[in-house]
């Protein structure tokens, strides 16, 4: 094992990040313009984590992001961005609508705006006798929403001095800490299909109204509305790049399709780390601080020594739920969707029975992994907002479904990928692609395929090495989020976290978010 020790400095580097996904770009490259020698070690070929890119042939897919909020000047990526000076660096493109919403079950057809006058005015055009109650509720949304954002940027005194001045807003937004979506719009809107429309949203984070804690809801769809909505130019990865490459260019150390293996310790805190490379090269680097932006569940039950951490850490964070993961199914066609009239960029859709729509059959598609009776879903058209995704003429598409790993890994044959699991990737695409068909009603869309990918809970876990391959850290529900969150502090005291296993939750933003606060965190330690 080689050891890399710089001979001008007792450590080789201030802050050691693990993983190279958002949250430990935006930290990297914040400490590094401060002044700090930074690595970030990646264990993939690519940084970004869920914000990649991959292509097959001509045809470019954007692994899992569909839009981002805060990309316009005062927007919370806009001036995250401007912290390190990368807000020129990729081209946003702003969207006109959030999504096009189709309920055939109740024949509605509804196009969720970006604004929320917008919004708020084409709810009560389609819905006249829920007028009032459509009013109420943003009204207050919007209040608790402002106080909880504003909240959040300020130091301790800062947050003492806010609350004392809401104290009406802090009342409300105390009172929300223990609900969950279906606790907060019932008594306002008794219309099912409006509810549906509302509450649409949070199928984004693969929990039903009944469960979503309501404070990310309402703050996470209401950022879409007051910062707007946005695609990136050139797809997820290609932002991930251009902030790898400005914290390359700046001077810091990017070791990709390398792994941290282990922590080392000394009095309690961690001195070094062991890194190994795609090879097998073992090298060490010994560092005053490390951010860890990675499962959390690798870092404290793999990585660290045992009796480094404390036992009860450890049992909270394994007690703890993980997000859904998803079976996603990525589609190159060698036709343009826009002559089929099919020019949405986000089309949701609801269809099938009634009985198609309960929590049961959620739960019996998450058991057995059987998708040939969806209750609806998103079909993102990414050609249809960025054309640059494939040659002229073609469409790239994706949907998705949430999807517990269980089914899937009873097909692997000694933790291994095999004629099993093959056969049931196969069969899933074959149900999703009859179910796309159906709703772009292009009865020979199978003759259209020129490239076919599936990813699963096995392929997201073994891509970003997530508990579970979860998609936004820890489930939403409230007894897991704001207060009870996980600190961006551990008992370690100079180990820190970011991501979307620590505070605030998932989301590009948000994690972006999560790394621009560990690194003053950090920076309070160093100095």
């Amino acid at each position: 094992m080689k050891n890399k020790k710089d001979k001008n400095s007792s450590y080789d580097f201030d802050v050691v990040i693990i993983g190279a996904g958002m949250g430990g770009l935006t930290a990297g490259n914040i400490l590094l313009k401060k002044g700090y020698k930074v690595l970030i070690v990646e264990k993939q070929a690519a940084p970004g984590g869920y914000c990649t890119n991959f292509k097959r042939k001509d045809y470019t897919f954007d692994a899992c992001i569909h839009m981002i909020n805060g990309c316009r000047p005062k927007g919370m990526i806009y001036e995250i961005l401007k912290e390190f000076n990368a807000e020129d660096c990729i081209e946003f493109i702003e969207l006109d609508e959030i999504f096009h919403w189709v309920d055939l079950l109740n024949n509605i057809d509804f196009s969720m705006p970006t604004s929320l006058d917008k919004l708020i005015n084409s709810l009560i055009e389609l819905f006249p006798h829920e007028a009032k109650n459509i009013q109420k509720f943003y009204k207050r949304a919007l209040k608790i929403t402002k106080f909880m954002v504003n909240w959040i940027k300020k130091g301790f005194l800062g947050k003492i001095v806010v609350s004392i001045r809401y104290f009406k807003s802090l009342y409300r937004f105390l009172r929300l800490l223990n609900k969950t979506v279906s606790d907060v719009i019932d008594p306002y809107i008794s219309d099912t299909a409006l509810k549906n429309i509302m509450t649409s949203i949070v199928n984004c984070f693969g929990l039903p109204p009944e469960e979503e804690s309501a404070l990310i809801f309402i703050v996470g769809s209401m950022s879409f509305y007051l910062e707007g909505t946005f695609y990136i130019k050139g797809g997820s990865g290609a932002f991930s790049q251009a902030i790898a490459d400005i914290f390359v260019k700046n001077g810091g150390k990017l070791l990709l399709s390398t792994e941290v293996t282990k922590l080392l310790f000394e009095e309690k805190i961690i001195k070094e780390l062991i890194t190994k490379d795609k090879n097998g090269t073992e090298i060490s680097y010994s560092t005053r601080s490390v951010i860890a932006n990675c499962d959390l569940t690798t870092i404290v039950t793999k990585l660290c020594p045992s009796g480094t951490i404390p036992y009860r850490y450890i049992e909270k964070i394994k007690s703890r739920q993980p997000s859904k993961s998803a079976v996603i199914i990525y589609t190159g066609l060698n036709l343009d969707l826009k002559k089929y009239s099919q020019t949405d960029y986000e089309l949701w859709t609801t269809w099938g029975k009634e009985k198609y729509h309960t929590k049961e059959h959620r739960n019996y598609i998450y058991e057995s992994a059987d998708y040939s009776n969806l209750p609806g879903g998103p079909i993102s058209i990414y050609s249809n907002i960025d054309p640059t995704c494939c040659p002229p003429g073609k469409s790239v598409l994706s949907s998705l479904f949430f999807a517990n790993p269980e089914p899937f890994e009873k097909t692997l044959d000694s933790q291994q990928r095999g004629e099993k699991y093959e056969a049931m990737k196969e069969s899933i695409a074959d149900q999703f692609i009859n179910q796309i068909s159906r709703v772009l009603k292009i009865p020979d869309l199978k003759s259209h395929i020129e490239v076919l990918e599936i990813a699963t809970p096995i392929t997201l876990k073994r891509y970003t090495n997530n508990r579970d391959g979860a998609l936004f850290g820890w489930e939403m529900t409230p007894n897991q989020m704001l207060r009870n969150q996980i600190s961006q502090k551990t008992p370690v005291k100079n180990l820190f976290l970011c991501g979307h296993w620590t505070k605030n939750c998932g989301g590009v933003s948000v994690v972006m978010m999560s790394g621009s606060n560990v690194s003053q965190r950090v920076q309070k330690l160093l100095k």
